[in-house]
């Protein structure tokens, strides 16, 4: 039956897996996925001083909307200050908190590091894993059923940062691999971040999302940016892609077909 009415759920997502360095940009999304109809509103609550907001125009999946909000602010106006987004969906008047907190992992680092390291040689494919729960074996699962790019925002000419949006959807159990690649080369992993999967209305299958942030200067000439899946139960691997031109705009997304092992 077509969905006409849903409210959305909402994830908090903090820019780079390490601790930035004091003197660099911080940038904290709400990803609002999966409601309909449109619209909602997305109002910032931060003590940062400097700070840019951000909302991207919503993406429609399927019978679904999805929407990114940014808030961008210098990362040394992160520590002992409050930062949340508060989301309203006018059809159903359902309001969401969503409180951003520091990372455990980067508590645990003796000192902060550069916000850009060194970019990986040719060949490298460092990966990002975004779930840890206890896999049930091959038995049971089920390969991820779609994939897909949307560009969220791109500056012509590339004078400001560009957004791309990596959805997956349809695996079990949870556990998936994810990576990004620039022209068949890793990117550098403080330009993106992932949600946990979470659970599928009315079935026993897991979404995820994953946003990527390419700086001005990644834009300079035309480049092919690809969002890679692996699912280990069901020994899938998807990936999609999209051409980024900021000097002429974006070609259509261009997903390619699943590879089983």
């Amino acid at each position: 039956d077509k969905v006409t009415v849903k409210p959305p759920d909402v994830f908090s997502i903090i820019s780079g897996c390490k601790a930035p360095k004091e003197d660099s940009i911080m940038d904290l999304a709400c990803l609002v996925t999966g409601y309909v109809p449109e619209p909602v509103k997305v109002t910032w609550h931060s003590e940062a001083q400097g700070q840019i907001q951000k909302t991207f125009p919503s993406v429609r999946i399927g019978e679904l909307y999805t929407l990114t909000s940014l808030l961008s602010f210098p990362a040394s106006e992160w520590k002992d200050k409050h930062h949340r987004c508060i989301i309203n969906h006018y059809e159903t008047n359902k309001n969401i908190n969503e409180t951003f907190q520091l990372p455990a992992s980067w508590n645990a680092q003796a000192s902060p590091v550069p916000t850009v390291p060194p970019r990986a040689e040719k060949g490298s494919t460092e990966t990002t894993k975004i779930n840890t729960a206890t896999t049930t074996g091959g038995t049971g699962s089920k390969a991820p059923s779609s994939l897909s790019i949307s560009l969220l925002s791109m500056s012509v000419p590339a004078e400001t940062a560009s957004w791309l949006l990596c959805e997956v959807s349809g695996f079990s159990p949870p556990d998936i691999l994810l990576m990004w690649l620039e022209d068949k080369r890793e990117v550098n992993p403080s330009w993106f971040a992932s949600t946990h999967p979470m659970a599928q209305a009315g079935n026993k299958t897991f979404r995820s999302w994953s946003i990527l942030r390419l700086p001005a200067t990644a834009g300079t000439s035309p480049a092919t940016y690809t969002c890679v899946v692996r699912h280990e139960a069901s020994r899938t691997m998807l990936n999609a892609s999209k051409i980024l031109d900021t000097h002429e705009g974006p070609s259509q997304s261009s997903p390619w077909p699943a590879l089983q092992d």
